[in-house]
């Protein structure tokens, strides 16, 4: 809707709906963990609510990107080629398929891929850990996908059993090495090639001031009550709890990043400006839900 307001295509707006969709849990988590209200009910809600809104926002991007990719534009329009499309379709269900076969059948499975989770007493666990993502970023680069979906699917598969020794889970102990190697080798490499396409220019700021402050606003509203609206009248949670949640759904993840990437550095499908507007919409919201947070846990505390 932002997008068509301020005159760009449908092209554009597909686009932004996307960039705007996934929840960013980890940024939620850490925010409620330094504020001591990771235990609240509210917590266990968003954490559950963010995991079913990411996979969603996953599929949704591994469908619409591969349409949008292949499709001819109009001016600026998109027009799907029905061929195409119907090769974009077969190739989610082979990537679904995919999935679903090596989950349920071969990591479960103590001969197969599981089998370094568990051999020389769990040595081999992180090593198998990135052979099971990289082998599904594979396949999704094939395919036609972004790897990190393969990634994030790889991760969706994989359960804290798999990873007993024994008496012993390992489980944690290879989440804090694996969550140690993304944060400090392949988060920093991917962020700064992106953030090296920014360039701090004044004309280009003062044109995105208007449509970064309208979309955030708008989503900031919409999605504060939407989440508290369907927490309170679907899940059933208090009020407070329903803005707690309404407030810690606001952060966007990792996949905004990853759309604009593919949008803008890759194959340069919207416009400088939007790159801009997108980039500095997802900051904002990232940073308010920390703000939020701090400034709703005394009238939280107090109800």
């Amino acid at each position: 809707m932002s997008a068509k307001f301020f005159g760009f295509s449908t092209n554009s707006a597909l686009i932004w709906g996307l960039t705007m969709t996934a929840t960013a849990v980890s940024l939620t988590m850490v925010s409620l963990k330094s504020l001591g209200l990771e235990k609240t009910p509210a917590a266990t809600g968003i954490m559950t609510s963010a995991v079913v809104d990411d996979v969603l926002s996953l599929i949704g991007v591994a469908v619409l990107l591969p349409i949008i990719l292949s499709g001819n534009t109009q001016n600026g329009n998109l027009v799907v080629d029905f061929e195409k499309l119907m090769n974009t379709f077969f190739d989610v269900l082979a990537f679904f398929g995919f999935v679903y076969l090596v989950g349920k059948f071969i990591v479960p499975h103590k001969k197969g891929i599981r089998y370094l989770f568990i051999v020389d007493r769990g040595n081999y666990a992180v090593l198998g850990v990135f052979i099971l993502v990289f082998l599904f970023g594979d396949v999704a680069h094939i395919l036609g996908f972004h790897p990190a979906i393969g990634a994030y699917f790889a991760g969706l598969i994989l359960k804290a059993e798999y990873f007993e020794v024994g008496n012993q889970n390992r489980a944690k102990e290879i989440e804090k090495i694996t969550n140690t190697m993304a944060f400090t080798v392949f988060g920093p490499v991917f962020f700064i090639l992106l953030g090296g396409k920014i360039i701090f220019e004044p004309h280009i700021l003062k044109e995105v001031i208007i449509p970064t402050l309208t979309l955030f606003v708008l989503v900031l509203v919409f999605q504060v009550l939407s989440a508290a609206f369907a927490a309170k009248y679907t899940g059933g949670y208090s009020s407070k709890d329903s803005w707690l949640i309404g407030f810690g759904m606001l952060g966007r993840a990792e996949l905004a990043f990853i759309v604009l990437n593919i949008t803008y550095v890759q194959n340069h499908l919207i416009s400088q400006e939007e790159f801009y507007t997108l980039m500095f919409v997802t900051f904002l919201l990232n940073i308010s839900v920390p703000l939020l947070l701090k400034w709703y846990k005394p009238i939280y505390e107090s109800e």
